[in-house]
């Protein structure tokens, strides 16, 4: 696409070309043709968000908050970057403006780490990422896990180390380079099912331990939601999960925008993990052998009040 609608309110956005020479501001890229009212803001990790000027140049990757009290159009002259952009990831989460002008699945971006180079699985499998980024959608104030990136766009992503390398290439996200599958865009009812439907079978005398018990074992996943809506969670069990944090089941919370979030908020809570990203998640799996577990989810309000939970109980295991 060579443009984006934008609505009025909060946006995530990324710049998908390098600008021209001279041409290179935020006010010569997307403030100029914003009407009415327009303020962008980075993130800059432990200290928040701070605001961007108009003036400033437009970093490669860099994705920024918009907030514009008028819809538009934007669009912008640049040129494709043909070569591969290197992104460092802060330990925690660095919200990334998408740098291609292709869109294409996660599992064309490759992950640096200690002198090595990772699909995106298999950094999720290492723990060095989580499985999914994550969009915003103003109209709900809810943030969407994607398995598939948009030119325009701008989206969380958590790193779980220091030293971590997000790289982008269009031919990887094209499939030249790539032999995955496409993915979705928006996953599921807004989160994604994460239990292992058939893991694969091991015997215990292959690896001396409970690990075939537990490919057999039967998984499960329960969401569960406010009946006034928003973001649901998902709490279960599945094969290769285990009690602490896991990148590829314990999905994390992304930080509210810079207004604040108006809506009130069902999390799961972990400070015990002592993560850069904070200690709310949308989904906690753990696996099928594991001891009775207590799940603490926590409502987050702008304001004091009453809330009430929706599940469905034909999820839950018998017994």
């Amino acid at each position: 696409p060579t443009t984006r609608q934008i609505a009025g309110g909060w946006s995530l956005l990324g710049v998908p070309l390098v600008p021209l020479a001279g041409q290179d501001s935020w006010n010569a890229v997307v403030l100029g043709s914003a009407p009415g009212t327009s303020y962008l803001y980075d993130y800059q990790g432990a200290t928040g968000y701070a605001e961007v000027g108009g003036g400033e140049a437009v970093g490669q990757g860099q994705g920024v908050w918009l907030a514009t009290t008028e819809g538009f159009t934007w669009t912008m002259s640049g040129n494709p970057d043909g070569g591969t952009i290197a992104l460092p990831a802060r330990a925690g989460w660095n919200l990334v403006g998408y740098p291609l002008w292709v869109g294409g699945d996660l599992a064309g971006v490759s992950v640096g780490y200690a002198g090595q180079h990772y699909l995106w699985q298999a950094a999720v499998d290492l723990d060095l990422v989580s499985p999914f980024v994550y969009d915003y959608e103003d109209s709900t104030d809810a943030y969407w896990p994607v398995a598939s990136l948009e030119p325009w766009h701008g989206y969380w992503m958590a790193a779980h180390r220091e030293g971590v390398t997000l790289e982008f290439n269009y031919r990887s996200m094209l499939g030249i380079a790539t032999t995955s599958a496409p993915a979705a865009g928006h996953v599921g009812s807004r989160l994604p099912n994460l239990v292992e439907v058939e893991p694969a079978p091991v015997s215990a005398a292959e690896d001396g331990s409970d690990q075939a018990a537990k490919s057999m074992a039967p998984g499960w996943q329960l969401h569960l939601r406010l009946a006034a809506g928003g973001q649901e969670v998902a709490i279960g069990r599945t094969a290769s999960a285990t009690v602490g944090f896991d990148a590829g089941f314990d999905l994390p919370v992304p930080p509210a925008s810079p207004a604040g979030s108006e809506s009130a908020m069902l999390v799961i809570r972990h400070p015990e993990w002592e993560l850069a990203c904070g200690s709310n998640f949308y989904t906690d799996l753990i696996d099928p052998l594991s001891e009775p577990q207590v799940w603490h989810l926590t409502v987050v309000r702008p304001e004091p009040g009453t809330e009430s939970l929706q599940w469905d109980p034909l999820a839950l295991p018998e017994g």
